[in-house]
């Protein structure tokens, strides 16, 4: 799968450079750029656009490229690309996964491409999926935890962050976008069954009209983008021996 690319920049000829390198690079795909910083971040918040990775200009005259980050964090992975170091540190602070200084290169470009492969792909320290076992790293920087994942309920999206949540009440937040989650569990068994919702199917024990109920007792609606799926999904573990 190719990472989806939107550049944010306030300047022609970098937008023009950045796409450049974007479409020489088999692992990506431009979706689209945007100048006014504003606009950009609007669109992002909305979900209108939805990328893997947003290349984001730091000086720009509506909303600077760190306060831009302080918010879509948590939505899409961020690479900053300045022509100012100083900056370094504030990029770091909003989680950004590199950080590229004008003039780019394709070497430079190119490193900081498998960062973020690296982490959609589950290589990134902060999340590792083994032998049915999460690695996650939590909201407070530095620990992380193994989460099991035939213990895991749901998962809930909440601003920037996702909320974990476990048997018997036990919940944890970590920052991530829902997305991204959703690809890293392809294949263990779980099912987006609404834009803010991801659900482990064994824990599912009914469907009543819009909601599906999990036998923790907690109730989630069904979104009709994923109803469909959802369904899908869930028939196979509730077939008859002799049906499958």
């Amino acid at each position: 799968m190719r990472l989806r690319c939107y550049i944010i920049d306030d300047e022609l000829s970098s937008i023009r450079i950045i796409s450049r390198l974007i479409e020489q690079n088999n692992e990506l795909e431009l979706i689209g750029w945007e100048t006014n910083s504003r606009h950009a971040m609007e669109q992002l918040l909305k979900r209108k656009i939805t990328p893997d990775v947003v290349f984001l200009d730091i000086k720009m005259p509506d909303i600077n490229g760190i306060d831009v980050a302080a918010k879509i964090k948590g939505t899409t992975r961020i690479i900053f690309v300045s022509s100012d170091r100083s900056y370094a540190l504030s990029a770091i602070e909003q989680e950004g996964m590199d950080y590229l200084l004008k003039p780019l290169t394709v070497e430079r470009f190119g490193e900081a491409v498998k960062r973020v492969r690296a982490w959609y792909d589950g290589k990134d320290p902060r999340m590792r999926l083994e032998q049915n076992r999460l690695l996650v790293q939590v909201e407070k920087k530095g620990r992380f935890i193994c989460i099991d994942l035939a213990r895991l309920v749901y998962i809930e999206s909440d601003s920037n962050y996702l909320r974990i949540n476990m048997e018997h009440d036990r919940f944890y937040y970590i920052n991530m976008a829902l997305s991204a989650m959703e690809e890293r569990l392809s294949g263990c068994g779980f099912s987006r069954v609404h834009k803010t919702f991801l659900v482990n199917l064994r824990f599912v024990t009914g469907i009543n009209k819009n909601l599906i109920e999990l036998s923790e007792g907690t109730r989630i609606p069904i979104g009709p983008k994923y109803r469909a799926l959802f369904l899908q999904a869930f028939e196979p573990l509730n077939a008859k021996p002799g049906e499958m």
